[in-house]
């Protein structure tokens, strides 16, 4: 039935583009992702700034942390107070890219960072930005238990 698309040769469903249309729009789409990020750090870091003024309070002061991939390429723009910890950080990427923050390993300079570690401290002098590693800890886990498992069976066959 033409309403149903069965007029359309197979070869022109999606899965039928060649490999670089498929980079090219894979790539397309992180640009994309990476501009919905970074105008959301944006409308973050003027609403804090603008809450912070209605409270006539004196503004915090505000981080821009930039967010790296492992190749270099800028993943995120976080905006958040520079008196919070690297875990007050993990909290804000966590919410900005959807990852839990159990499986975020952060480096500066490929040293990783403590939880506990003050972002102020961390950034005085240079400028902010961190690699995020990502990491699978529950799937890290799940190999973990399988391993115990087979070496297990392993002793009980060898009795």
């Amino acid at each position: 039935h033409p309403l149903f698309g069965e007029h359309l040769p197979p070869e022109t469903g999606p899965m039928h583009f060649g490999p670089v249309v498929q980079i090219q729009m894979a790539q397309a789409a992180q640009r994309n992702e990476r501009d919905r990020a970074e105008k959301a750090t944006k409308i973050q870091r003027a609403f804090l700034e603008s809450r912070a003024r209605r409270k006539d309070q004196a503004p915090r002061e505000l981080i821009r942390v930039t967010v790296l991939g492992i190749a270099g390429e800028t993943i995120a723009t976080v905006t958040l107070d520079a008196a919070g910890s690297v875990r007050t950080l993990k909290r804000h990427i966590e919410k900005d890219l959807g990852t839990l923050v159990q499986n975020h390993n952060l480096l500066v300079d490929q040293q990783p960072l403590s939880d506990d570690i003050g972002l102020r401290d961390l950034f005085s002098g240079v400028e902010p930005a961190v690699t995020l590693v990502r990491v699978d800890k529950g799937r890290d886990h799940l190999e973990a238990h399988a391993v115990s498992r087979i070496a297990d069976a392993w002793r009980r066959r060898r009795r």
